[in-house]
């Protein structure tokens, strides 16, 4: 059985038994001594009263003065107590922060949800006011960064940085700043590292659900192409051939006829092009980095448009790669701006170029078709003008354009052709650092 142990007033750890003979052992030897001083000195030297009433006046003193020890040394006590209650709660609740990090990781949450989590914890067990968690990529850029009172961690004079390692591989870094009470202490900087270990196993954890998700998007979208690819675009290309061999057994004055089975077999045509680009855009992976004038080639020849207009390419091949969003935006953009040219524009010469003009890329698509009335047609998004183009898919194109922080402005009038502009903002060396 352990033994009980209290801390006395020099500091030292006293047995709880030695601690209850000191509270009463010294009394009972102070009564003792004053009752053989009375007997063997007072009543010897001094009268009975004069002896009597000095003996109480010692007994006073001492026991006032004993009583004075008594009251310091729980005083003191009492000190020592709350201290130690003020550490078992700012440890009690450093254990329930990193309980909760525990937590995190085991939970199938988000990157950002598990970045906010994160700087949380990290602001509350450490009692900063002001933090910052980074997240980087697998080039070492920072893929991600998520603040609290504060834009950016250069903004702090002083910061406790801690890097978030999962082996040997740096995943990111922790920032806190502008603690209550002053510096960061041992116990602050214990627990921020035991966070920080949490942290980086819930960050590659939040990085594996993802993975694991567009793994099964891509199954799925692959799934998807493969249905279309081999079902029904199957059946319209059988439905194609018995179209022209109905066509081509029409007896002669048949023209009527003969024009209503030829704009079917156009319909088909059609849809065929637009199936055709829906499976393209089903094998391809969303939001993957891409090089512009790769995806511009890409579209482009999935239209096939030799032999239907004049098609002249400028592609500067010394852009960079555009993150995913823009590269879908481009993607999306040219699709529609040349089907538009297809099916409205009658055009015979279509021009498409790609180029830097400064910090931006533009995308320029160009025609000489019969053009169209563009006042309103980006901004409405309903309706059709001139030849045909219709707002909705205009709007369509602003509205990706401005998701990936571009720009989209069209240029038209009636027999004059179209201009299709869209301008992307390209990443600096520095932005990409941020």
């Amino acid at each position: 059985m352990r033994e009980a142990y209290t801390v006395g007033e020099d500091g030292g750890r006293y047995p709880a038994g030695s601690l209850r003979w000191m509270g009463t052992g010294p009394p009972l030897l102070f009564l003792v001594v004053l009752s053989l001083a009375e007997l063997l000195v007072f009543d010897r030297y001094f009268s009975r009263n004069l002896s009597t009433l000095l003996t109480i006046a010692l007994a006073a003193v001492g026991i006032l003065a004993y009583g004075l020890h008594v009251s310091r040394v729980m005083e003191r006590a009492e000190r020592q107590i709350l201290s130690m209650y003020r550490e078992a709660a700012e440890q009690n609740r450093q254990l329930q922060a990193l309980h909760e990090a525990g937590l995190a990781i085991t939970s199938n949450l988000s990157l950002e949800t598990v970045l906010h989590r994160v700087l949380d914890l990290g602001l509350a067990i450490t009692g900063a006011g002001s933090g910052a968690v980074a997240v980087y990529d697998e080039d070492g850029q920072v893929e991600r960064l998520v603040t609290r009172g504060l834009r950016s961690p250069l903004e702090a004079s002083e910061m406790f940085a801690l890097p978030l390692r999962y082996g040997d591989a740096l995943v990111g870094m922790l920032y806190l700043a502008d603690r209550e009470g002053g510096a960061f202490g041992p116990r602050e900087e214990s627990a921020a590292r035991k966070l920080s270990a949490h942290a980086a196993v819930a960050v590659m954890n939040a990085r594996l659900l993802q993975q694991a998700e567009r793994a099964a998007i891509l199954e799925e979208r692959h799934r998807l192409s493969m249905d279309l690819h081999d079902g029904v675009l199957q059946e319209l290309y059988a439905i194609t051939l018995r179209a022209e061999d109905a066509l081509a057994d029409l007896p002669a004055g048949s023209g009527a006829l003969r024009a209503r089975l030829e704009g079917i077999v156009e319909a088909i045509d059609r849809l065929e092009a637009g199936i055709r680009r829906t499976v393209q855009d089903l094998r391809s992976e969303p939001g993957r980095p891409v090089p512009p004038a790769q995806a511009v080639e890409q579209e482009v020849k999935a239209l096939d448009l030799d032999g239907r207009v004049e098609l002249e390419t400028r592609l500067d091949p010394e852009l960079r790669d555009l993150p995913g969003e823009q590269a879908d935006a481009l993607r999306f953009v040219v699709r529609e701006a040349l089907a538009n040219v297809l099916r409205h524009a009658r055009a015979r010469r279509v021009r498409v170029e790609l180029a830097r003009r400064r910090q931006e890329l533009l995308l320029e698509v160009s025609d000489d078709g019969v053009g169209f009335e563009a006042t309103a047609a980006v901004g409405e998004g309903a309706g059709r003008t001139g030849a045909g183009a219709s707002h909705h898919g205009l709007g369509n194109m602003r509205r990706r354009a401005e998701r990936a922080g571009g720009s989209l402005r069209v240029e038209s009038a009636p027999g004059r052709g179209t201009r299709v502009l869209l301008l992307l903002p390209l990443a600096t060396p520095a932005a990409r650092r941020r």
